[in-house]
């Protein structure tokens, strides 16, 4: 009898774990159709009339996670392999849902409120949008560190290549989200909301590059009260440069000044000012620039540079010039960059003033909001990631916002490895001595830029790391001499600055497999090595520079900083480990089999984080072998 209710029991415990597995494989399929017709929906999805497509999306992820929740999937979490992949479907659905929801919840704001009327920011809608980002932050934290915490090797390989998939896209909206909110709470501010603020709009020139991305060739002042921005005709810089030998100087860092002081950047002569990379250092600097040279105290900075102005015109469908020519976002680019020069004597006065007149009447029409808010915000956004628009505040509260909004161009490379490329040209032998602008150009437009890092974890607590920098010069034929340069018509006088760790050990550079002798000096807390070159007329050339750092505990920490580019640059990086060294995934999507390995456009800041896998063992290593390597090995 006993032997027969035993029997009995457990077949009637494995018939509920054959129906636990079977309702557990059909509400996985079924879940996973979901989220996969959701993320379809979100790959789609373009301004207001998304709406109703993230609606749909928020619903498709909610009924995926509710499929999951279902008593048959929750009792599989208690098996072992199995609860685990259930689980972390789950997490996956519930960050998606999150997610999406919140993005949902900011784009109603949007399509609701207007947030520009008569001219005017409309303060507390911009509030009220704050509210919503801040919530939004708030409500996507503790499901996606769940997704943070999900480990997919000890995942079946397809599952896990769905959940590093689903990292590599989610991971981080939270800390967007926040960074949104800060800058939210900080406009009102800049925007006059409590007092008359002076405010300084810049344009660089990415053809002709500086370390926060060009030269500063046009600028114009405006005044900032109650929401509402006023600004004056943008104005030449040559107009109030100071030459040369009458330059005043203006207070800057101690760092600043030793860096940059010998090209007479913390002066008057305005087109060096923004050489640091550091956008609060070269924003602080062009402010007390400005103070100097138009007698005006300025409050707030915004600097952008083409790509940033015409993402901007981009929203506004064209822009005219004063003959009436309609231009589109990417003619102005192309204008803007070099052909307002080609054929034409130095100055190329006339058609510079035409050109500062279309961008004089797309801020207008954008402060008069006349660009869909979404598309604004979109634009904007992918422009302060890029470091194509940076913002600098004199008011310390306003300008910590800014620092925590991403939006103040700060390079911190504090904490880890940094791989940074600055380039800065430097014309002819008169400007390398601080004047001649006859000897500048404009062919950083046509030099192509790659980026690789290759880093290799030792079982020594250090790390091996390979910089290579490619440049190659494909200025064609034909150029007007404005752009191409007067004396060596084509070629390009470059100073090139790498930056590394900062307790890096440097081993060596190389030019085209040649030792270099490169000036080495500290700055924003990184190793930098600083060389110059020449490039002629479809001329390249490639650099390596070899270190060695120590790593923080188990840990390697790369962050990639992006020069700002007319045209962007591309990036690879490899992070593997050293014979008999496990490296593991810091759950940022681009994971491969022993390390890291991608190459992509060069668009916006990010971190690589790996770290040396300590030694494993036991039951768990071998489950973990079984299911993540293919079959047949």
């Amino acid at each position: 009898m006993t032997t027969r209710l035993a029997g009995r029991i457990v077949a009637a415990a494995l018939a509920v774990l054959c129906v636990v597995l079977a309702w557990t494989a059909v509400v996985g399929a079924m879940a996973a159709r979901d989220l996969s017709r959701a993320r379809d929906l979100l790959s789609t999805t373009q301004g207001r009339a998304d709406l109703a497509a993230l609606a749909q999306a928020e619903g498709l992820a909610e009924h995926a996670e509710g499929l999951l929740r279902q008593p048959g999937p929750l009792l599989s979490q208690a098996l072992p392999v199995v609860g685990r992949t259930t689980r972390a479907a789950r997490i996956v659905a519930e960050s998606g849902a999150a997610t999406i929801g919140s993005a949902r919840s900011a784009a109603r704001v949007l399509d609701q409120k207007e947030l520009v009327r008569d001219g005017k920011l409309d303060l507390e809608a911009v509030r009220e949008f704050q509210q919503v980002l801040d919530a939004a932050a708030l409500a996507m934290g503790p499901p996606l560190q769940r997704l943070a915490e999900v480990d997919p090797t000890l995942l079946p390989g397809p599952v896990a290549r769905r959940v590093r998939e689903a990292q590599g896209e989610l991971l981080g909206a939270d800390a967007k989200a926040a960074r949104a909110a800060a800058l939210t709470e900080a406009l009102p501010g800049i925007l006059g909301a409590d007092q008359t603020r002076t405010v300084l709009v810049v344009l660089q020139n990415n053809a002709e590059l500086r370390g926060t991305g060009g030269l500063i060739s046009t600028f114009t002042v405006g005044t900032a009260q109650q929401g509402a921005l006023v600004l004056e005709p943008f104005r030449d810089v040559i107009d109030v440069a100071d030459p040369p030998e009458e330059v005043q100087r203006v207070t800057a860092s101690p760092e600043y000044v030793e860096q940059y002081g010998p090209f007479l950047a913390n002066t008057t002569l305005w087109k060096n000012a923004n050489m640091s990379p550091d956008g609060p250092s070269s924003n602080s600097v062009l402010a007390a620039v400005a103070s100097s040279s138009l007698g005006r105290n300025v409050d707030v900075v915004l600097s952008l540079d083409v790509r940033a102005m015409t993402s901007i015109a981009a929203t506004l469908g064209s822009v005219a010039l004063e003959d009436g020519t309609q231009l589109t976002a990417e003619q102005l680019a192309d204008e803007l960059y070099v052909r307002s020069y080609e054929g034409l004597e130095f100055s190329g006065l006339e058609r510079r003033r035409e050109l500062r007149a279309a961008a004089d009447v797309a801020l207008r029409r954008v402060l008069a909001g006349e660009s869909a808010p979404e598309a604004l915000v979109r634009q904007l956004t992918a422009a302060v990631e890029g470091r194509h628009l940076t913002l600098w505040s004199a008011n310390p509260a306003e300008q910590a916002l800014l620092v925590e909004a991403g939006a103040a161009g700060v390079v911190d490379t504090e904490g880890g490895d940094v791989s940074m490329v600055t380039v800065h040209n430097l014309g002819g032998p008169a400007h390398l001595q601080g004047g001649g602008p006859g000897e500048g150009n404009k062919l950083d437009y046509y030099v192509r830029r790659k980026l690789s890092i290759s880093t290799v974890l030792g079982p020594d607590g250090t790390a091996d790391v390979t910089q290579r920098l490619e440049l190659a010069n494909t200025a064609p034929e034909g150029l007007g001499p404005y752009v191409a340069g007067f004396t060596v018509p084509g070629r390009v006088t470059e100073l090139v600055s790498l930056y590394a760790h900062g307790n890096a050990e440097l081993q060596s550079l190389t030019k085209d497999g040649q030792t270099q002798t490169g000036s080495v000096s500290s700055e924003l807390g990184a190793r930098v090595v600083r060389t110059v070159t020449e490039l002629d007329r479809n001329a390249s050339a490639t650099w390596e520079l070899r270190y060695r750092v120590p790593l923080d505990g188990r840990s390697y920490r790369l962050r990639l900083v992006p020069q700002p580019l007319a045209r962007d640059a591309s990036v690879q990086v490899t992070v593997s480990g050293a014979p008999g060294v496990e490296v593991e995934s810091g759950n940022d999507g681009k994971w491969t089999e022993g390390g890291v390995a991608f190459e992509e456009r060069f668009t916006e800041i990010r971190d690589v984080n790996v770290r040396v896998a300590a030694p494993r063992t036991g039951l768990a290593e071998r489950i973990r072998s079984f299911w993540s390597s293919p079959a047949g090995t």
